[in-house]
């Protein structure tokens, strides 16, 4: 592979908050945990690349023959350790994706968004349960998402040029990042709040309704705002069988006000339909990823590097307002991974828990991640806290 260029994803490569959280729990033991990580991250390719920006301000995925992702044993409580790692740049520059934390059944994968979406993440995991479990892994090539539309429409085209209007190009270094990365998070802290739920009364009552679980999640968490809200939703953009670790992922985003004279079921219903009417339009759908690549990708970084505080241009800041990266940033982000296909019994061990987090991201504040395995769905909130 020559180069992948780093095109929809622009924004994730200045992000100060790009990690991905699961944490796992097995039943039995894994006693080649290190040979069976090295099996899965040699078994997908985007693992064995590096991230290269270029004099231009381009940054490709680049081949490298040393991966720097790791797995390490701990007696560390793993919440702590993700508290601190969280604030560790990952050496994207350097092949490193993936972080990984044992301590007795217990797993933590840390995972970069350059490195995946949470399926990624949740597959790369299978991969490694698989080689701990003796069996072989199948190679998987990386690729960005088929757009089955090209084109962001003329009011992207015109939002995009309103943006890069008065932007005078220039080139970020890690050296950037590495700064925005010690203003960031300097008296910050992430929290996340777990729920643990068996589903099966409420799935039977939204399928009779017809209406899916993300938005009656949505609707518990928005019943207690007075506002209208501004939520984001994570979609999942990969073809049917694609198990290939990579960012396929689109989003859209509505906003709703909820209506108190009605209660969450009659509300997701609403919500339902709104989300609905967005995912029938592949325009809508896959906006955000025909949008991206027309901003200038220094115009990008610079957007984040104002978030974190390191950028005062202000042609930078004004784009930043209007993206939605200063004050107003989303009420509401939601990733649902739904049933999550991977398998849980392996030989001599099984996978019995899973939960999973997505990164409290420059234009987001309520990050609320679900998946469901073994019948047992849990959903986390994670949001940014000051500390002292």
């Amino acid at each position: 592979m020559s180069g992948l260029e780093i095109r929809t994803e622009r924004a994730d490569l200045y992000d100060v908050n790009m990690i991905i959280v699961m944490r796992i729990r097995i039943e039995g033991s894994i006693n080649n945990a290190e040979e069976a990580f090295s099996k899965a991250v040699s078994s997908n390719e985007v693992l064995n690349t590096k991230v290269v920006i270029e004099e231009d301000g381009r940054a490709f995925y680049k081949p490298n023959k040393t991966p720097r992702s790791f797995i390490t044993h701990t007696d560390e409580d793993l919440d702590r350790i993700r508290q601190q790692q969280e604030k560790i740049r990952f050496r994207l520059e350097e092949g490193e994706f993936i972080r990984a934390y044992i301590n007795n059944g217990e797993i933590l994968f840390l995972m970069h968004h350059l490195g995946g979406d949470g399926k990624s993440l949740s597959y790369f995991i299978e991969d490694f349960l698989t080689a701990a479990s003796g069996e072989e892994l199948t190679y998987k090539p990386m690729h960005e998402v088929e757009l089955p539309v090209t084109s962001a429409g003329i009011i992207g085209k015109f939002f995009a040029s309103l943006l890069n209007r008065g932007w005078t190009d220039r080139t970020y270094t890690w050296n950037d990042l590495d700064k925005a990365y010690g203003q960031y998070w300097a008296g910050k802290t992430t929290v996340i709040e777990e729920k643990e739920e068996h589903l099966g009364s409420t799935l039977s009552m939204l399928h009779d309704e017809k209406i899916g679980y993300t938005a009656y999640l949505i609707a518990g968490y928005l019943q207690d705002m007075d506002k209208t809200a501004d939520v984001g939703i994570a979609v999942d953009a990969r073809r049917k069988g694609d198990r290939s670790m990579g960012n396929l992922a689109t989003g859209i985003s509505f906003k709703y006000r909820y209506d108190k004279r009605k209660d969450r079921l009659d509300n997701a219903k609403a919500i339902h339909k709104l989300i609905h009417s967005k995912l029938l339009s592949p325009y809508k759908k896959y906006f955000i990823l025909n949008f991206m690549p027309m901003l200038r990708r220094s115009l990008i970084d610079a957007i984040n590097l104002v978030h974190a505080g390191t950028e005062s241009d202000p042609v930078a800041i004004k784009a930043a307002k209007a993206m939605g990266y200063l004050d107003d940033t989303k009420d509401l982000s939601v990733t649902n991974l739904t049933s999550l296909d991977i398998r849980t019994d392996y030989n001599g061990f099984r996978l019995v828990r899973l939960s999973f987090t997505g990164p409290v991201v420059s234009y987001g504040k309520n990050i609320v991640s679900c998946c469901t395995l073994n019948n047992v769905t849990v959903t986390t909130r994670h949001t940014i806290r000051r500390i002292s």
